[in-house]
């Protein structure tokens, strides 16, 4: 019970809270193309290997053609190759890119409180 109320107090929130940050950072947008694929190789406690398949992406930004591989792979199917993608980028620093999904940073913020309210509660509750 512990570790989950530490998990939920205080891991998520901080990746949640990380996550906003850099959904807001990436407020430019633009039109991609899946040029690729990335297969990378996961292991897990088991030493079974996971291969997640990542889209890599081409994106014009500031007069410059700019390439980047998603954070966000899957296991289950392949990105088509020449599809169109939405794009959400840093308008300074364009190599800090991804594909957009659509993430709402206020409300990944309004999660991360929520979910370490949770963690203090069940935290509590394990030590009383």
């Amino acid at each position: 019970m512990m570790l989950v109320s530490f998990v939920l107090g205080a891991v998520l929130p901080v990746q949640m809270w990380q996550l906003s940050h850099q959904q807001e950072r990436r407020s430019a947008r633009a039109r991609g193309r899946v040029v690729g694929v990335t297969e990378v190789d996961r292991h897990d406690e088991s030493t079974t290997t996971h291969i997640t398949l990542h889209p890599r992406v081409q994106f014009a930004a500031g007069g410059r053609q700019h390439e980047f591989v998603s954070a966000y792979g899957n296991s289950w199917s392949r990105p088509a190759i020449g599809s169109s993608v939405e794009v959400r980028y840093d308008p300074h620093d364009p190599a800090n890119a991804d594909v957009d999904r659509n993430q709402n940073p206020a409300l990944m913020r309004g999660g991360a409180v929520l979910a370490a309210l949770a963690g203090v509660v069940l935290f509590l509750f394990a030590v009383l």
